[in-house]
């Protein structure tokens, strides 16, 4: 798939296009300047997008967060439902 050029616009994350492409935790932005936590820089999560898209990947996780999640999902204790108490 040839991407050079392409503009891409995603919605919310709840469902259509937004839901298909949200695949990572927080990225460090304006919007999120006042959450004390784990940020991903938004170059990083572009640049893991745009490589899965060339590479014609199903899913990108664009982050270590999001990457320890999902392999969390098939187990009774997964971390999606059951997230660790904040520190």
């Amino acid at each position: 798939m040839e991407i050079a050029g392409s503009v891409v616009f995603v919605t919310g994350a709840s469902r259509g296009l937004g839901l298909a492409f949200a695949k990572v935790g927080f990225v460090d932005t304006d919007l999120t300047q006042g959450f004390d936590v784990k940020k991903s820089a938004p170059q990083d999560v572009a640049r893991a997008a745009l490589i899965g898209l060339e590479a014609g990947d199903l899913e990108v996780l664009a982050d270590e967060g999001t990457r320890y999640i999902k392999s969390t999902l098939s187990q009774p204790d997964a971390v999606y439902f059951n997230p660790p108490a904040p520190v």
